[in-house]
């Protein structure tokens, strides 16, 4: 198999892992499960380029046009994520405007699937001339998610907090893998280089920044939790250190009153559990400090 096709069936085999690691993570929240979604159209769409080239002759317009329809439902994955962290009341639209979008959904996916999207120009390099279909088959993609950026970026200046994070790491993701894949499967084809495949290195780092903003639902509790020795997702142990980094970065104010207040509950409990030994224990000082120390101490360090 040629290396091309090894790097797609490699990358579409991690974005699949990595859906189901994400979905699998407790407690599942229903995010986690339309990033699985997410990340199973884009692994399939990886699939479609690794395995076409093993197709004959003859089905090798097919398999071009039938690519085109698992990355027609990445859109509708991906504003759904933003929409329910960032604008939950965008998720209930009027009957029309489901109307109009699943009809014009449907007319795009009827159309690749009835191979009116894309005409083989030549099957061995699978070079092809779009039509029109084509055009609107980007266009359709390319609006959504320019309105879930606008969404994501709008959100990193109105928003604050955790929400402010995740809004930044989640534009960050989908503006590098925006550009790759439209340079790579619009503007090079239109130059006459047939690179769709590549976009796939787009994805990388756009579904690791997605599952790390995903799974830091709340930076401080999870730092919390990596403290007192709680389990914790490997990625999630991983990447609060950069959390924590960008949140300071991002509001440095909002990052002040959250670590204040982590450093105000410790002491709280320090001085709880020396009033309770002393009171119910009746322990020297020594001795009470040496208790707080060992339940307190990777706190204080």
């Amino acid at each position: 198999m040629e290396s091309t096709n090894i790097y797609n069936v490699a990358i579409g085999c991690f974005l699949m892992g990595l859906g189901w690691y994400v979905r699998r993570i407790t407690p599942a929240k229903d995010i986690q499960k339309k990033f699985f979604w997410l990340c199973f159209f884009l692994s399939t769409w990886m699939f479609f380029h690794g395995f076409r080239v093993l197709l004959s002759d003859e089905y090798r317009e097919l398999a071009l046009n039938w690519t085109l329809l698992p990355i027609l439902c990445v859109p509708f994955c991906l504003f759904g994520i933003v929409t329910s962290l960032f604008t939950p009341e965008k998720n209930i639209q009027n009957l029309q405007n489901k109307t109009i979008n699943y009809g014009i959904l449907i007319y795009l996916l009827g159309s690749a699937f009835f191979c009116n999207a894309v005409e083989i120009k030549d099957p061995e390099k699978f070079s092809y001339k779009p039509t029109i279909n084509y055009h609107l088959i980007i266009a359709y993609c390319a609006f959504f998610i320019a309105y879930s950026c606008y969404i994501m970026v709008s959100s990193v200046f109105r928003r604050r907090g955790d929400l402010r994070v995740r809004a930044f790491l989640l534009a960050l993701g989908t503006v590098l893998a925006l550009i790759v894949s439209i340079i790579c499967v619009y503007v090079l084809p239109l130059l006459g280089f047939f690179y769709a495949s590549k976009s796939a290195f787009g994805f990388v780092p756009f579904s690791l920044l997605w599952a790390i903003a995903i799974l830091h639902y709340d930076v401080f509790e999870i730092r919390e939790r990596k403290l007192e020795g709680d389990y914790l997702p490997f990625l999630s142990r991983l990447s609060t250190g950069f959390m924590l980094s960008l949140y300071h970065v991002l509001d440095p104010i909002g990052y002040n009153l959250r670590l204040e207040d982590s450093k105000l509950n410790v002491t709280i409990g320090m001085l709880f559990d020396d009033y309770y030994l002393r009171k119910s224990k009746n322990l020297n000082p020594s001795i009470r400090a040496k208790k707080i120390t060992e339940r307190f101490g990777h706190r204080i360090k």
